[in-house]
């Protein structure tokens, strides 16, 4: 435990000093944060034009043509109670600490696999499963692009190893929480909650069912309308999407990094 929080400490720093303060990025983090600081720091609704408005001109230096991403929070309004300790940071300290955060995760859920599928560790193959994930593309591209996903992906690989030690309600905990990014999950959950039922593991559908309970309890506490908001969002047609690493990174202005440092 203390050499992750140390590593962490370290990758926080190394994204900082020599990416984050220079060069602003991580887009998909950059809505979810901004609609968050908006939420706990001024009140407002995320979901709202304004707070659209204000991510469209803290990414692309303008509005949004009708053909682009709307880069909105178009996310449950649960996923920012997670990088709530980090709103009152300026963005290059908060996307630093989000990058590396993601690297952690991202690492400790793909040795969590190999541990869950009883994969015989030497130093070699060590190093060349740590190498493959970290240089495989959809992670590179996770954390460059500040995805949610790979949060999910460590929650649901630990819940995997939960629910194989039969600490079922924490297992079915952990699933809840990774909807926070609701693709990932979105039949993985319903699957899991049949076999569940079918297994007589009670405990599975107990535990998810009291976190999301929980999960959308406290974001109606904040936003009462935030499903019937998030729904809109999230189908919202978009004509083109910026899905390249460089093409969006690109569109994240120098604007942007003079306004949140």
């Amino acid at each position: 435990m203390l050499f992750a929080l140390v590593l962490y400490i370290v990758l926080a720093y190394v994204f900082y000093s020599g990416l984050t303060q220079h060069i602003p990025g991580a887009n998909d983090f950059l809505s979810r944060w901004m609609g968050a600081r908006a939420l706990f720091l001024r009140g407002e609704n995320p979901y709202s034009d304004t707070v659209t408005r204000e991510i469209q001109l803290a990414m692309y230096g303008r509005l949004a043509q009708p053909d682009e991403d709307q880069v909105a929070f178009a996310y449950p309004l649960y996923a920012a109670f997670i990088v709530a300790p980090l709103v009152g940071l300026t963005y290059a300290q908060a996307q630093a600490l989000w990058m590396a955060l993601l690297v952690v995760l991202v690492v400790s859920g793909a040795l969590l696999w190999g541990q869950l599928n009883r994969l015989a560790w030497t130093p070699a193959t060590f190093a060349i499963f740590l190498l493959s994930v970290l240089l495989f593309y959809p992670t590179v591209r996770g954390v460059f692009l500040g995805q949610y996903a790979l949060v999910s992906f460590f929650l649901l690989v630990l819940a995997f190893v939960t629910i194989e030690a039969r600490f079922d309600l924490l297992g079915g905990a952990l699933v809840a929480l990774a909807t926070i990014k609701p693709q990932p999950v979105v039949f993985f959950l319903p699957t899991l909650m049949f076999w569940a039922f079918y297994h007589r593991r009670w405990r599975i559908v107990s535990g998810a069912a009291i976190t999301f309970g929980i999960l959308f309890a406290g974001a109606t506490l904040w936003v009462p309308t935030w499903a019937i908001l998030y729904r809109r969002s999230a189908i919202m047609p978009s004509m083109r999407q910026w899905d390249h690493p460089r093409k969006r990174s690109s569109k994240c202005s120098r604007r942007a990094h003079r306004v949140w440092r």
